[in-house]
């Protein structure tokens, strides 16, 4: 009996793999929503947020459903999600709230390939940076030199 529930189990895993939904498909053309391609590990940090929802302020119902409609692109070894620019923001808090307690690399990495940084307080900024010495000192945690003096 398991075994032939194992290969059921790996067909249908096979054919839900890259498998999108309609309403994905109408993400994709709408300008309002963005793609963010995550790694695995960044992707539980968001599932791991949405889990905690009722306990953090935050993770609205449309993080959720960008959460649940993730797809997985095995070439690329990445999460992609369909998010407007709400849901952006508040994958930014999400890496803001773990570089705070863990690791910046979620953080630094959703900045640099994404153009989303998110501030405490709530402020977030979107947009990618094109030239790469547009870094500023206090993006990487470090004293800018106007406040050194």
């Amino acid at each position: 009996m398991d075994g032939t529930d194992a290969l059921v189990y790996r067909g249908l895993r096979a054919e839900s793999a890259g498998a999108v939904s309609d309403r994905w498909l109408a993400k994709q053309v709408d300008p309002a929503y963005r793609r963010l391609e995550l790694l695995p590990s960044e992707m539980a940090l968001v599932r791991s947020y949405v889990r905690m929802a009722g306990q953090l302020r935050g993770a609205g119902p449309a993080l959720v459903d960008a959460a649940v409609e993730a797809v997985w692109d095995d070439e690329r070894r990445r999460w992609l999600m369909q998010v407007a620019e709400a849901e952006a923001q508040e994958i930014g808090r999400v890496f803001f709230l773990e570089g705070l307690s863990g690791s910046v690399l979620a953080r630094n990495r959703l900045a640099r390939h994404e153009g989303i940084r998110y501030r405490a307080g709530g402020v977030a900024t979107s947009g990618r940076r094109e030239a790469e010495g547009d870094v500023q000192a206090g993006d990487r945690g470090l004293p800018s030199r106007a406040s050194a003096a």
